[in-house]
């Protein structure tokens, strides 16, 4: 037997066995839940773990459109000229960029220098209206239920292949807010 389910609306209906449901997408303050994901029951986990990342959408997370991926020129573009440049302890091929409020990591991979991590580090930055400061419940009315989590920590999966967004946290406030990718 085959679910469709669009938003996490119908997941919970699935979870709750009302069966076979077709609900319109769902806005939540401009974020939209409506990927369309297929459901085998023999594919579907008892906790419901699967299905709930099959349905959680991605987030793009970008600050004037720089993500992880960009080019150290896009990030010039973006941000302009750095406070300073340091390096990433004693990696050669890693720089911090630094920026009120942020730091950007670039590595040089293929002779080509790429961002590969953002890191907000003050209220004078945000991602999605959401900075330091800002509490657990606005993140998850913003972005949705986290993908996953772990002690002090919501993650979301983002755009960028293996990429995350992660969001540290006192158990009330959110204390940093991380971007990056798996592969780094």
């Amino acid at each position: 037997m085959r679910f469709v389910l669009r938003s996490l609306w119908a997941l919970i209906a699935f979870v709750a066995g009302i069966g076979s449901v077709s609900v319109a997408d769902t806005a939540l303050e401009g974020i939209v839940y409506d990927e369309v994901v297929s459901v085998e029951n023999n594919d579907f986990d008892p906790d419901g773990a699967a299905a709930l990342y099959a349905v959680a959408k991605p987030v793009d997370f970008n600050i004037n459109g720089l993500r992880v991926g960009s080019t150290e020129i896009d990030l010039i573009r973006a941000l302009g000229k750095p406070l300073r440049i340091e390096s990433w302890y004693d990696v050669p091929d890693l720089k911090v960029y630094h920026y009120n409020g942020l730091l950007i990591r670039i590595g040089e991979y293929d002779h080509s220098k790429t961002v590969d991590s953002i890191e907000i580090t003050s209220e004078s930055q945000n991602f999605a209206g959401l900075t330091i400061g800002s509490s657990l419940e606005d993140v998850r009315r913003r972005l949705g239920p986290e993908h996953y989590a772990y002690e002090g920590t919501l993650g979301y999966h983002t755009f960028v292949t293996e990429g995350y967004v992660e969001f540290s946290h006192d158990g009330t406030k959110i204390t940093g807010i991380m971007h990056g990718y798996h592969g780094c």
